[in-house]
Parts: structure tokens; C-alpha cells; sequence
């Protein structure tokens, strides 16, 4: 039986008899590799009396009938042998074992034992792969041949894995209960397979976030389970890599320079913060003890002519990446180099075909491991990532002269050691400098004109930001065994210190009617170069404790000051996982917590921005009132925004082969920085305020197949309901600022989606054809219609909604020989029926082709190559 997570438990033993140091990373295991593609992270469960459990199936099936005799069955061999590392000095218990057939199915597991020692079942005479794994060390993988009658010795030396910023002490390993170092938060784990393998744009973990359940591009951008862009954290190892300028990702890592992927809702560990809504962890490739030489999409998707696709007219994206990892010194110094072009080159169906929005980056990242000594490592990572964006928000209303160009660059370096302070205690600890430098500019410097039809004249806004984050992060992971369970505590902290400069310049925005005479006209005032130091400080301290067989607890306080606001909040937060039955084919997970954004520096500086003047006209050029002057402003009482969240999930391992699982989960925000215009007796003001609120609620169900590497299936049903207050300070004063703030209200979100049905395989032929298509069903998107002079009409996001999206996408790929190499060759079809998906609306009520829809994703197609050496 494979229990639904795996466990770990001193019965039986005391800590002191293992003196083992082992990681609780997120994909090392054999098992986990196997399950990245179905979105889960298992082990595998055997008896603790592997020859008896053997002895037992054997006898039945001979009782049974089956023909297999007792004689025969002994004259096949066995595979036996002893775990160890540290040049045999350490011996491993726990190591799971797994035999494979040519036909790449498991004909035979193991666990090691006290001493290290297994023994796998007897199979009939043949060639057959071992893979062996256990969290913390390197896995081993060893092609055998066994003979008749002769039982085959195999002893296994493993190598401690190196450094791991996600580095644990756990106890002594007994797979039939919870595991102590498992997060009992939901979350999605894959690699970098599944981000090349599956049918999408372009090969971004942008591009694959969305493939998972909760997760929805909406029209601002990835939001996790509701939230918006800036609510959620990127994290590379454990440094925070976003900009604080605004709250979003600063860079995109190459896709082959990714190790894997981690997505947690909201995490229940407090030593995650500066988040409400989800946290993506990417986890970098690392060197190995074998030279590696990836190249991947070296050819690039071309541009057609528009009915005619076999006349090329340009290049429309190419984003080849190299990677090289292997040792520089053996066993001691190891490198990972990648490195990604990135050119995509996008038309618009609504637009004349030569209007285009390109964007550019070539991103350079370096990661170096070092083994000191047995217990002691040490990291480096470099990075370097420039990016140019070309007529950004190219739509069906705006050309490409009323369109912002974006500038950026973020330059980073980190540095992390893991010690181990003895057998049962570890410390870690992370230095890292993120610099940030971001330029939005217009084709020119004239008015913007907001016509009913189309937009005309420049974009309004200017913007040039810096801004340098010092982070350091220190922690230290104890395990102790006591009467009523084993303890795993850490406790930590991570200071961030942030120097942000800005400057902002705004022309004038003109409303305009369909006659062409002005409605409303916006000017802005003189705004100076604005700057701000913060300093972040968080302690936290937590305990997962095994309180039994079963059920693990995991609760912990964290304590955050706001730097920017200079306020100090505490986090509580308490989980729970609990296996329903022995073998733990059913188990219950839970959990309630604070969480805490960090809030963006421009928020600190809001004063500073430019004051507008808003002055109406009458049709005949009259001034309908004295124009309106808003002067920014920030409310006394800011506070920090939080989400008070909880989750509720039921699991059930059906078969070895099927899950079922459901959830539900709620999210409350409060203290969420809105952007109004407020009338006050000394003046107008547009007021930044902590009197915004969310809510979301999610219900999931989801069933997964898995059989094998051969094929794979999820399906899951999600419904749910997002609903905030809409003038959120990020959706107006963000890297492209919106020219009209109007009045707030509390509605469903702009991404809001309460169907959606999600459907992935993944489907492996002759170990040399791999087909990955995707469906997905969901709700249009909300839009709200709006008058003559841009002002919304009835509730916003109510009552009118895009067509429902019903989309079919599908990859397929066929390894090739080629000299010593062994590509993957294939095609991505995106929106193979071609149906219609419109992404622009017309939603002036004064234009005759109001509720009309623009701009369809057409039927793309490209050809992918993935070669490795």
C-alpha cells in the first residue's frame, strides 16, 4: 500500500540509534519524481517485515492456484544487500528500494532496515533497474542482470546530496505513519519536465502556474486561490526574489535551470511571511557528479501571414536555453550553468498585422555547491536578468503610440551554508542583495486621448525605480524524541532592508466623446523624486510534533514588523494531518492562520505622487462644476494588510493507482490599502486608506490516475467565489499606472471564475512517444459597463461576463538517436479548435459596438527540441 504521505516515527527506536541527518526537501525521493507529473509528492509503504510479507504472497498464490509452484519460485533469484554511506561507516535504515522491468513497471520493493540491510522479492532471471532513494543523499540507479538459481548482492554507498536550502533534522524513518518534515498545508510540486513536456506558450513557470488547480491568469496576472498578482511571494530557495517596489516577481529563472517547483496556498509554517495568498518556491538545478549539457528549443515558432500559413513574415517567439552542470572538483565543488534567451514577438487579431508586442530578455544564472566537509556546505548563486518590453497592453482600443515600453534589469547573488551542529541539529543560514531598476515611458510626451473606439496620443506616465534588498536569513532545526512523540522544532529569523528611489512624471488624460469633444479632462501636477529605507524584521519559532502513529500537529507564532508602516504584528498559525487508517490510504488535513503582506515601498512614499485635476464638460465645452483638485493623501491609521485563512481536505488513495481527493478553503482580508477620491471640508483628497477587505471561498474535488511513467491523469473541479474591494493600491499605482481612479466598491474580482474544470495527461508510448494534451472548461471573466465619462455603471463585475472559455491544448514529443545524443522532437497545438476566446470588450455604452468581442486567441502551433547529453 502507498499511504497518501509518508511518515516518520521513533517507535522502536531512539533518536540516538539512527544518527542520521536527512533532508526534508521537496523532490529527491524515487517515488516523488514519479508524481511530479500528478501534482503530489508520495513514498512508497512496505512491511517492516519485507521476507515474511513475500513468504505470505507467495504461499497464497500457490493455495490459489495460480501455478506458480513453490520450487519454481525459489529457483528465481533474489536482489539483496546493504545501504550505506560515509564510506560504509554509516548505515542507513529507511532507503526505499524499487526493482523495474524493461517495461518500465515496478515488479518489487524493499525497505531498508536497522542495519541498512533489504532484500528484494525474487523475480524470474533478467535484466532489471534499481533505483534507490532517501531525502538528504543522492540517488542511486544501477542497471542489474540476475541468473537463475544465484541471488545477486547489491550494496548501495550513497553520497550526501548537496546543499539544500530547504535542509531539516528528522527522525528515524518508519513509512507507515505521518511524516513529521511533510507540510500539512496543500500544496503542487513539479519539475522541469513538466514545464517542457506541457502545452503552453512558452516555456515560463508563468506559462505553467496556470495549469494548476486554483491557480488563474486573470486579467492582472497570476492569481493564487483568488488573490491578486502582488498578494502572493516568489521565493529562489529562501530568499525572496520580488520587487518591493510593487510586490511583483522581479525575474524569471530559465526553465532548465529549475529544479523544481513548490506552490503552497498558504503554508502553515511560520517561517513563510510577507504573503496572503500563496507562495511559489523554486528550487534551482544543481551540479551532480556526471557532466550535463541541455539545449532546449533551438528553433524558433514563426509568423504567417494572416490566411495564408505558409507564407512567413517574421519571427513570432524563439527562446532556446543552454544549460551546463557537473563537477568542477569531484565529490567537492560542483557548477550549474544556465542561461535563456527569451523573444516573443505577439500581433493582435484585432489590429493590423504589423502592430506587434515584442518582449526581450536573456537571463544568466550561475549556481555553485560546495561540500566543506561531510556536515558542512555552502551555496552560491548568481544571476543576471535584463528584460525589454515593447508596447505593452497592445489591445483591440490602444495602438502601439498609446502603449508604455518597459525598461528592467534585477541583478542578484545569494550565499547559504548548512551546518550540522551534531546528528540531530542543523543551521542554516542565507545572505543575498537583489537589485532592482524598472523604466516605464510613452512614445512621446503629449496628451492621452481616451476615445469611445480607439485611444489615441501617448501614454500619460513616466516612471524610473531602484530599489536594493539586503536579506539575511538564519535558522536553526532540532529533532528530540520524547514520550508522546517526536518534536521537530525550528525557529529563525530573516531581515530585509530595502532602498527604494523613485520618479514620476504624468501628462494630461483627455476623455473624449464620439463627436470628439472633450467629457472630462485630467491634469497633473509636479511630482518630486521620492525615496524610502525599510527594514523588515521577522522572528518566528515552530514545532511539528508526532504526537502518535498518526496524526501530526504542526503550530508555530510569528512575529513581523512592517518596515515601511513601522508596524509589529504576531502570526499564529495551527495544522494538522491526520492518517485514518493503518495503512494510511486515508487521511484528513487542516488548518487555520494569519498571514501578513509586506507592503510595497511606493505605498510609503504615496504623498509624494502627483496631485490630479479633474475638471467635467458639457457637450458644448462648458465646465459642468470648477475643476477638482486631488491632493494624495495617506490615512493616519495604515496598517499592515493581513488574510486570516483555513482549509479543510479529505484524501483517499482508492488504489495504488487512484486519489481522490477534496478540499475547501476560505480566505478573509482585511487592512487591504485602497485608493479612493474622497471630498473632505479642507479639499478633495485621493486617500490611501487600510479600509479594504477580500473574501474568497474554494471548494475542490480531484481525481488522479497514475500508472507508472506511462500514464497519468488529473482531473479536478474547482468552484469558488472572489470578491474584494476593487480600488486595491496595487491595481493603480503598479509598474503601468491606471489614469482614471473612480470610486471604490466591494464586488467580485476582475479574475473571478466560479467553475472550472481542469484535465491533464500525460501518456508515454514505447518509451519513446510522449503525448500531453490539456483541457480546460471555465466562466468568462466579469467587466462592468461604463458611461460617456468612463464612470461605471450599476454594480460593478455583476451582470456581464466574457464567454466561457472551453480550451483544448496538446503537446506531443518523440525521442530520436542522434549520434550521442537523444532529443525529444515534437509540436505544441494551443487552442486546437480554434475556438473563439476573446480577451478585449467593448464596454462604453455610448459606442454602437458596445458588447461586441475583440481579439481571440487564434489555433498556434510549434515545433519544440529538447536535447540532452
Amino acid at each position: 500500500a502507498e499511504p497518501l504521505f509518508p511518515a516518520v516515527s521513533g517507535r522502536g527506536r531512539s533518536a540516538r540509534d539512527t544518527n542520521l541527518l536527512v533532508r526534508s526537501c521537496t523532490v529527491r525521493s524515487y517515488a516523488s519524481v514519479h508524481e511530479h507529473r500528478n501534482f503530489s509528492v508520495t513514498r512508497v509503504s512496505l512491511s517492516r517485515r519485507p521476507q515474511i510479507l513475500v513468504a505470505t504472497v507467495t504461499l497464497l498464490c500457490a493455495l490459489a492456484g495460480l501455478g506458480i509452484p513453490v520450487a519454481a519460485q525459489r529457483a528465481d533469484p533474489t536482489i539483496h544487500g546493504t545501504a550505506t554511506a560515509q564510506a560504509g561507516t554509516v548505515l542507513l535504515p529507511g532507503v526505499v528500494i524499487i526493482l523495474i522491468n524493461d517495461e518500465l513497471d515496478i515488479v518489487g520493493r524493499a525497505f531498508s532496515g536497522g542495519a541498512g540491510e533489504f532484500e528484494l522479492p525474487a523475480v524470474p532471471p533478467g535484466s532489471y533497474r534499481v533505483e534507490a532513494t532517501l531525502d538528504g543523499f543522492v540517488p542511486i540507479a544501477r542497471t542489474v542482470t540476475t541468473e537463475a538459481g544465484e541471488p545477486l548482492r547489491l550494496d548501495l554507498a550513497f553520497d550526501l546530496a548537496q546543499i539544500d536550502e530547504t535542509v531539516q533534522v528528522v527522525s528515524p524513518v518508519s513509512v507507515e505513519f505521518t511524516d513529521i518534515t511533510a507540510p500539512v498545508a496543500p500544496r503542487e510540486v513539479f519539475d522541469t519536465d513538466f514545464i517542457q513536456e506541457s502545452p503552453t506558450s512558452d516555456d515560463s513557470i508563468q506559462s505553467a502556474l496556470p495549469l494548476l488547480p486554483g491557480v488563474v491568469r486573470g486579467p492582472d496576472g497570476i492569481n493564487i486561490k483568488g488573490g491578486r498578482p502582488t498578494q502572493s511571494a516568489l521565493q529562489v530557495g529562501d530568499g525572496s526574489v520580488v520587487d518591493p517596489a510593487t510586490g511583483n516577481a522581479a525575474f524569471t529563472l530559465p526553465s532548465s535551470a529549475i529544479e523544481s517547483v513548490e506552490v503552497m496556498p498558504n503554508p502553515y509554517s511560520v517561517e513563510y511571511g510577507r504573503f496572503t495568498s500563496g507562495l511559489t518556491i523554486i528550487e534551482p538545478r544543481r551540479g551532480e557528479d556526471a557532466w550535463e549539457v541541455a539545449i532546449n528549443n533551438p528553433v524558433p515558432a514563426f509568423h504567417t501571414r494572416r490566411g495564408r500559413p505558409l507564407d512567413v513574415i517574421g519571427i513570432r517567439g524563439f527562446s532556446p536555453s543552454f544549460t551546463v552542470a557537473g563537477p568542477l572538483i569531484p565529490k567537492r565543488l560542483f557548477l550549474a550553468q544556465s542561461a535563456q534567451y527569451r523573444f516573443s514577438n505577439n500581433d493582435i487579431r484585432s489590429r493590423p498585422q504589423d502592430e506587434r508586442r515584442t518582449r526581450e530578455s536573456f537571463n544568466i544564472f550561475t549556481r555553485l555547491d560546495a561540500v566543506l566537509t561531510a556536515s558542512h556546505r555552502l551555496g552560491v548563486t548568481i544571476g543576471i536578468f535584463p528584460e525589454a518590453l515593447d508596447s505593452v497592453g497592445l489591445d483591440t482600443f490602444n495602438p502601439p503610440t498609446v502603449t508604455p515600453d518597459i525598461d528592467r534589469a534585477t541583478y542578484h547573488v545569494a550565499v547559504s551554508e548548512v551546518a550540522a551542529l551534531s546528528t540531530l541539529a542543523l543551521f542554516e543560514t542565507t545572505a543575498q542583495v537583489n537589485r532592482h531598476r524598472e523604466e516605464v515611458s510613452g512614445a512621446g510626451t503629449g496628451a492621452m486621448e481616451l476615445f469611445p473606439e480607439e485611444r489615441r496620443g501617448s501614454f500619460f506616465n513616466a516612471q524610473d525605480r531602484r530599489s536594493t534588498v539586503f536579506q539575511w536569513l538564519g535558522s536553526w532545526s532540532g529533532y528530540r524524541q520524547s514520550g508522546i512523540g517526536g518534536h521537530l522544532f525550528k525557529v529563525g529569523a530573516d531581515v530585509q532592508h530595502v532602498r527604494f528611489s523613485g520618479a514620476s512624471l504624468s501628462a494630461p488624460v483627455n476623455i473624449r466623446r464620439l463627436d470628439g469633444t472633450v467629457a472630462r479632462a485630467i491634469t497633473f501636477g509636479d511630482s518630486d523624486p521620492h525615496a524610502l529605507n525599510s527594514t523588515d524584521v521577522a522572528l518566528y519559532a515552530q514545532n511539528r510534533w508526532q504526537a502518535n502513529d498518526r496524526l501530526l500537529l504542526e503550530f508555530g507564532l510569528r512575529l513581523d514588523r512592517d518596515g515601511v508602516l513601522a508596524r509589529s504584528h504576531g502570526t499564529p498559525r495551527f495544522g494538522a494531518a491526520l492518517n485514518l487508517n493503518r495503512d494510511g490510504t486515508m487521511a484528513v488535513r487542516g488548518g487555520i492562520g494569519l498571514f501578513y503582506e509586506r507592503t510595497a515601498s511606493t505605498a510609503g512614499v504615496f504623498d509624494q505622487f502627483e496631485s490630479r485635476t479633474v475638471t467635467d464638460f458639457a457637450v458644448d465645452g462648458t465646465r459642468l462644476a470648477p475643476p477638482t483638485l486631488f491632493i494624495p493623501r495617506t490615512a493616519g491609521d495604515l496598517d499592515t494588510a493581513r488574510g486570516r485563512t483555513w482549509h479543510l481536505e479529505y484524501q483517499h488513495r482508492i488504489t495504488p493507482n487512484l486519489t481522490f481527493s477534496a478540499e475547501h478553503l476560505r480566505r478573509v482580508g482585511s487592512r487591504e490599502l485602497i485608493v479612493e477620491p474622497v471630498a473632505m471640508p479642507s479639499g478633495a483628497q485621493l486617500r490611501l486608506s487600510s479600509d479594504g477587505a477580500s473574501r474568497y471561498r474554494e471548494t475542490g474535488l480531484q481525481v488522479r490516475y497514475a500508472r507508472g511513467d506511462r500514464f497519468s491523469l488529473d482531473v479536478t473541479y474547482v468552484y469558488a467565489k472572489s470578491s474584494a474591494d476593487l480600488n486595491a493600491f496595487s491595481a493603480f499605482f503598479n509598474t503601468v499606472r491606471m489614469p482614471l481612479i473612480r470610486d471604490n466598491a466591494f464586488a467580485p474580482t476582475d479574475a473571478d471564475v466560479p467553475h472550472r474544470l481542469l484535465a491533464r495527461a500525460r501518456i508515454v508510448v514505447a518509451g519513446k512517444w510522449r503525448f500531453v494534451p490539456l483541457l480546460e472548461v471555465r466562466n468568462g471573466f466579469p467587466y462592468t459597463a461604463v458611461d460617456e465619462r468612463w464612470e461605471f455603471m450599476g454594480v460593478r463585475n455583476s451582470d456581464r461576463h466574457f464567454p466561457a472559455v472551453v480550451r483544448f491544448d496538446v503537446a506531443a514529443e518523440r525521442q530520436v538517436a542522434l549520434g550521442g545524443w537523444r532529443p525529444w522532437l515534437g509540436v505544441r497545438i494551443l487552442n486546437v479548435f480554434d475556438r473563439i476566446h476573446p480577451r478585449d470588450v467593448q464596454n462604453i455604452l455610448s459606442s454602437p459596438r458596445f458588447g461586441e468581442f475583440f481579439n481571440s486567441d487564434p489555433l498556434q502551433a510549434r515545433i519544440t527540441v529538447r536535447m540532452q547529453l
